[in-house]
């Protein structure tokens, strides 16, 4: 489901493959076990098995992703090849302003502000208040959880801090 509308992004295919599965409506997961299988070019390769519990189902009213999908920004093949053609000619420099808008990021969205000339890298997170945070900092702190995003992150982090069983998953050994 997920990797016909975002394509191959590589390591994250093994977790959107199981977002795919645990939002599948028509899939009864409790119970079950999912064998997770991952390897890269190298020498490496993980596996292991999640166990899926009763309360699994959280995830998908969690996940959110179909809205966050539909409300991506579509660009012209042309627009696509100019943005890659600037990101080619700014990679590896300093002194560096980036020249793209910010008005597609979501509220607490980290993005890049500049580069300067010793190539220390400035983020800033929309919507955050002060002018340091505004202007780029080298570490800026999330504001306080105002915006639907960050109300999702802070669930997910309660979440992974509780018992494993609360999430509908849990990793056997």
């Amino acid at each position: 489901m997920l990797a016909k509308q975002l394509g191959n992004i590589y390591t994250g295919s093994l977790y959107n493959g199981l977002l795919s599965l645990l939002c599948d409506p028509a899939i009864d997961l409790a119970g079950k076990s999912i064998l997770m299988f991952s390897y890269g070019s190298g020498c490496a390769a993980s596996m292991f098995v999640l166990r899926v519990t009763a309360g699994y189902r959280r995830i998908q009213a969690l996940s959110d992703f179909k809205p966050r999908l539909a409300s991506r920004v579509r660009i012209s093949a042309q627009e696509y090849d100019e943005w890659m053609t600037l990101r080619e000619q700014s990679f590896g420099r300093a002194n560096l302003t980036p020249k793209a808008g910010i008005e597609h990021l979501e509220q607490g969205t980290y993005y890049l502000t500049h580069i300067d000339e010793k190539y220390v890298r400035y983020y800033a997170i929309k919507g955050a208040s002060g002018s340091a945070l505004a202007e780029g900092s080298r570490s800026p702190s999330l504001p306080q959880a105002s915006s639907q995003a960050a109300k999702r992150l802070e669930v997910l982090d309660r979440q992974f801090s509780e018992r494993s069983a609360v999430t509908g998953l849990a990793v056997q050994k």
